[in-house]
């Protein structure tokens, strides 16, 4: 599987390991992005429920790729991504995306997703992307159909909405 990084014109998408060269300062900026209006909209595994950072950081990782967005030119950090790819002659790959509540209506998710998959076209002779979307998020629902996902009725979330993008 290639290197799960990315570049777009005003983004930087790297494995969250690069963040943790200097976890201190990583952490203390991932503080301002794991808030309460960010995490309202995601399913019970994404919330910190009383996790220190740390622990929150251990089991993302433990059950997807987690990748940092940061700003191109100003290296600020603008939110995760988190991918879990299941091998397959087709492989699916779950995504989904923290933005900081402080970059929301900027355009950053639209960007990051068009960003992602170019970088599946160029990397994955075909794949399925799968997002699910919660109905109190209407604006990530919005950024995936903008991406030409298709929306269908998600089994797993009587609320929500699962999104997929079949990639040739």
């Amino acid at each position: 599987m290639p290197r799960l990084a990315f570049s777009t014109p005003r983004l930087r998408v790297l494995p969250i390991q690069d963040a943790l060269a200097n976890p201190r300062g990583f952490k203390a900026e991932l503080s301002q992005i794991l808030t309460p209006p960010v995490l309202a909209p995601l399913p019970p595994s994404l919330q910190l429920k009383g996790r220190s950072i740390t622990e929150w950081i251990a089991t993302q990782s433990a059950n997807s790729d987690v990748l940092v967005i940061r700003d191109r030119d100003k290296t600020a950090l603008i939110g995760l991504m988190l991918l879990h790819i299941e091998p397959a002659a087709t492989p699916d790959c779950h995504l989904g995306y923290l933005i900081a509540e402080t970059n929301w209506g900027q355009g950053f998710a639209t960007e990051l997703l068009e960003g992602f998959i170019a970088f599946c076209r160029a990397n994955f002779p075909a794949i399925k992307l799968l997002a699910g979307v919660d109905a109190d998020n209407p604006a990530s629902a919005r950024v995936l159909k903008k991406a030409g996902f298709t929306a269908q009725p998600n089994p797993q979330s009587p609320t929500g909405t699962l999104f997929q993008l079949q990639l040739p």
